[in-house]
């Protein structure tokens, strides 16, 4: 309705491997798939340094499950340009949560210079879990003119990716579900440290 009422047919969704941009990819091609209303839909990895092989590998699989283009855009390379820009600025090392959270706005900026370039929405890949207790990069994984999942919990989100599942003989893969969730911005993180 959204997108109708905006003109807009262009999706671009920032796909990490993780299970909520999967379940909002997932979710955009099934409307796709069961509607008349014509959709282009993007989904980009962008890796940094502290990406797994197991998340483009997850990505890749349910793109490839979805018939939907991947592109890869790693943000690795950008990530120590900066990270040398502000030691030669401030004369200290960029480290911890500075460290952290630029590599989510690094994501951001990437996904809507794209967004601007081919005139798509970007849709935010956050739910209400992680916007209530505050895990998530203002500038960052909360960009996005439209938060599909806003209104679940992330147990609200696993539950529904099962139960696409279980309607479409596991169009999302099984290891996207059942990994431990991570942000994967330093090593070993996981979400629920």
């Amino acid at each position: 309705d959204y997108a109708s009422k905006n003109n807009i047919s262009k999706f671009s969704i920032a796909l990490s491997g993780g299970m909520v941009s999967s379940l909002v990819l997932t979710l955009l091609k099934i409307i796709k798939d069961r509607s008349l209303f014509p959709m282009e839909l993007e989904a980009i990895f962008m890796p940094g340094f502290f990406s797994s092989s197991l998340s483009y590998d997850l990505a890749y699989d349910l793109c490839r499950l979805l018939g939907v283009k991947l592109t890869t855009m790693p943000i690795k390379f950008i990530h120590s340009t900066i990270r040398t820009a502000y030691r030669d600025s401030f004369h200290s090392e960029m480290l911890g949560l500075a460290d952290e959270n630029i590599q989510s706005r690094l994501r951001g900026a990437l996904i809507y210079a794209r967004s601007n370039a081919i005139g798509s929405i970007v849709l935010n890949t956050s739910n209400k879990s992680e916007i209530a207790v505050g895990y998530s990069t203002i500038y960052g994984d909360s960009v996005g003119a439209l938060s599909v999942l806003g209104d679940l919990y992330k147990s609200e989100v696993f539950a529904l990716a099962q139960y696409i599942n279980k309607l479409t003989n596991g169009l999302i893969p099984r290891d996207i579900i059942s990994r431990a969730p991570s942000a994967e911005l330093r090593e070993n993180q996981e979400d629920s440290q």
